[in-house]
């Protein structure tokens, strides 16, 4: 990181002073084509305060009061650029951060920007350093890999069609026998199959069972895939601790699970699909790209064609099963790459969850795009960790520590519906993203709106069910959510904090939500030095102006469809 603090720093007072702060100046943006017209200047444009109460510093919309957190905004709902005058007096030597985000599904051009390095966070903050090497340019922050295999929506539309889809429930009992400790099977395991890479023939033995109580109470069975049992791999002791963690008792996990997204598998009206009575299958092997996966194409029977070609082609490697397959390293290497094994069931089982209340259990299908799907399991994953039980949270040290140490590399800058597993190398990794975003949500609406956000078919377009989830739990809609979100690049403490903003800790009924401070992250998150041609579709850029003493002025060009949020700490 680029530090200043041995620096002899005077402050700011004008833009028009260029010195060693400035690392690049009309870089990308405009700079780089021919002068696009001039914004306009509506007679509304005009920055107003966006917080209020206890630790809110804004108390005009051209005045901050020298302390406490000020919070403004301006929101362009045009589709011309508009040229925004701001002018806030009251600053006693602070940066003061800019952030641009999207409300737009297509991309629009950024202005050019002098962008500066951002002051050191206060001393006398809290700070803890993460653990890993530095990324870089080809040298992200390695990320857990989370995967699972979907039906295609349009193969989806083409079995929903099909006359064999009965608006009944079909009810018709399992009449497998059920498996005992002991036996033998083999799994079709890969979670990323297709023709070209088909799944693997992998033999596993049954290694414990046990009931799993709650709302949909099943009979649970771990099956570890050769060759990963052993001392040195997968133990006992290792299948008794996830047991115990995950599946034990009325208040474990599953059964909160189950009664936050419902039940994992029940009738369905779809003569293709498994019967509705299934144990849930837990196979731990290794081998495969990601810390674990659902596929559900487990769901639908080897021996009942659905006419589909590109279905039909891969039911030969269903497991006709009620599956969830863990990579051995999320048990035996939990801090690694792979994952931490309770944390990476609660997610795939949330797939699982959702597959069926939205999907397999109506004719009619809400399922969610694969943003939103992955932030949902990702949010299930944060409501179930236990700080006295757990070594790491998914989002406070992995998920929004990835996503805040590769900003000067373009993670914000990112499609908010662009997710996919195969690029954990790149800074745009969707998971860190949409993680991040559900963890603010939470903190800022609580457990309840995630349990209306699991089971809301207002809508079959993500965004509106998003948008309308929140608007149940009192909050203003997306947008203003996505703006409000969009404040976390710049380093909001946990506590102190205005009302709408950060990540604060939360108690709500029985769950405790982790605080998430920003002076966590501020050590290794480090501003662009470029500005990009474009602000991507939902994407955010922050920038800075450092060490304003007195009254800070500025024309800043906000792009249609977007807005811009002021932020002194």
């Amino acid at each position: 990181m680029t530090t200043t603090s041995a620096r002899t720093r005077a402050p700011i007072s004008s833009l028009a002073i260029h010195g060693v702060w400035l690392l690049l100046a009309a870089c990308g943006g405009d700079g780089d084509q021919a002068l696009p017209a001039p914004p306009v200047v509506p007679p509304a444009a005009s920055l107003a305060v966006d917080c209020a109460g206890p630790h809110c510093g804004a108390i005009a919309s051209d005045r901050y009061d020298g302390q406490g957190i000020g919070l403004w905004q301006y929101t362009n709902d045009t589709d011309e650029r508009v040229a925004l005058p701001i002018r806030i007096a009251g600053i006693p030597g602070k940066d003061v951060q800019l952030i641009y985000a999207s409300h737009s599904d297509v991309p629009q051009k950024l202005p050019a920007l002098e962008l500066f390095v951002r002051s050191p966070y206060p001393l006398e903050a809290p700070m803890a350093a993460l653990s890993g090497p530095p990324p870089g340019p080809g040298n992200p922050l390695p990320s857990r890999s989370l995967d699972h295999e979907r039906i295609p929506a349009a193969a989806w539309r083409k079995l929903r069609a099909q006359p064999r889809v009965s608006p009944q429930l079909r009810t018709v009992p399992d009449a497998y026998v059920p498996p005992r400790t002991g036996d033998r099977r083999e799994w079709w395991i890969g979670n990323r199959f297709s023709e070209q890479n088909p799944p693997l023939l992998r033999p596993a033995t049954l290694r414990k069972q046990v009931m799993a109580s709650g709302t949909d109470p099943r009979r649970v069975n771990l099956w570890v895939a050769d060759p990963v049992e052993g001392p040195d791999r997968i133990t006992d002791a290792m299948l008794d601790q996830l047991a115990d963690r995950v599946l034990a008792g009325d208040d474990a996990p599953y059964a909160r699970l189950s009664a936050l997204a419902g039940p994992l598998w029940g009738p369905s009206p779809y003569e293709n699909a498994i019967p509705p009575d299934q144990d849930l299958h837990i196979v731990i092997a290794g081998g495969f790209d990601s810390g674990g996966y659902f596929g559900q194409i487990n769901l639908l029977k080897r021996d009942v064609p659905t006419g589909i070609p590109e279905l039909d082609s891969l039911l030969r490697f269903s497991n006709e099963a009620l599956v969830v397959v863990l990579h051995a390293a999320a048990l035996y290497d939990p801090l690694g790459i792979s994952g931490y094994g309770p944390s990476m069931l609660m997610h795939e089982l949330t797939h699982m969850a959702t597959a069926y209340g939205r999907d397999f259990s109506r004719t009619t299908s809400y399922t969610n795009d694969t943003w939103l799907e992955e932030m949902v399991a990702t949010m299930m994953q944060d409501v179930q960790y236990r700080e006295d039980l757990d070594p790491a949270h998914p989002i406070r040290d992995d998920r929004l520590a990835s996503w805040l140490r590769l900003v000067r590399w373009g993670s914000l800058n990112c499609d908010l519906r662009s997710v996919s597993a195969q690029d954990y190398t790149q800074a745009c990794y969707g998971y860190d993203r949409v993680g991040s975003f559900g963890g603010f949500l939470l903190r800022q609406f609580g457990v309840q709106f995630f349990h209306g956000l699991l089971h809301n078919t207002s809508s079959q377009d993500s965004f509106e069910v998003l948008d309308d989830a929140i608007r149940q739990a009192g909050g203003a809609g997306f947008a203003q959510a996505w703006q409000r979100f969009s404040t976390t690049a710049a380093l909001l403490p946990a506590s102190a904090v205005p009302a709408g903003f950060g990540m604060p800790a939360r108690n709500e009924s029985g769950y405790a939500l982790v605080p998430m401070d920003g002076a966590r992250y501020a050590a290794v998150s480090e501003l662009p030095t470029a500005t990009p041609m474009q602000l991507a579709p939902y994407g955010i850029f922050p920038f800075v102006r450092p060490g304003i003493q007195g009254t800070y002025r500025e024309t800043v060009t906000v792009p249609p469809h977007t807005s811009l949020s002021v932020v002194i700490r």
